[in-house]
């Protein structure tokens, strides 16, 4: 095998973080970002955005840099108390 299992399980996980980084770039932060990425279908959700755009951006950066820190399988198994038969797993946000 090429890679190994750990680094295969590593590697969304690092793509996601560099997501996180590029998305705090300055340009993401003005509205060349609203008009240059959505489209013209999605004006509610473009208004919305522009509306606050630092508080948006800052929650999508956020987000996308703590998604490879969030635990999960690799960690090991973990059951919700609130519903242990379901078998959902905790997300440590």
């Amino acid at each position: 095998m090429l890679l190994s299992r750990k680094t295969l399980k590593l590697m969304p996980g690092a793509l996601w973080l560099v997501d996180g980084f590029l998305q705090a770039q300055p340009q993401m932060w003005t509205m060349n970002m609203i008009n240059g990425v959505m489209k013209p279908s999605l004006q509610f959700i473009v208004n919305q955005i522009t509306l606050y755009l630092t508080a948006v951006n800052l929650l999508i950066a956020v987000v996308q840099i703590l998604i490879p820190f969030q635990g999960g399988e690799a960690q090991g198994s973990h059951r919700c108390p609130q519903y242990p038969l379901a078998g959902a797993q905790r997300v440590l946000l």
